[in-house]
């Protein structure tokens, strides 16, 4: 969650607040011969909300930050 961004400089454009809402599931490590495992996945930006992030700007062009992202990823502990 984000709030407005009111103080702005001279040229810069005013953004919006913004909440965005992400979910994600980590697994027990599962062992193996002298490793494990752990399996990582989600969503991110569940609602798919168009939002804009204040200081990701080129030259005072704002653009709005991804939509709806899923992931999946897997970590290795030796």
């Amino acid at each position: 969650m984000n709030a407005p961004q009111e103080f702005v400089g001279i040229g810069e454009k005013r953004t919006p607040g913004f909440a965005v809402f992400d979910m994600d599931a980590v697994s027990i490590p599962i062992p193996f011969d002298r490793f494990s495992i752990t399996i990582r996945g989600g969503i991110q930006n569940i609602l798919n909300k168009e939002y804009r992030n204040h200081l990701s700007t080129i030259r005072g062009n704002i653009t709005s930050e991804p939509g709806r992202n899923f992931f999946l990823s897997i970590g290795v502990a030796v």
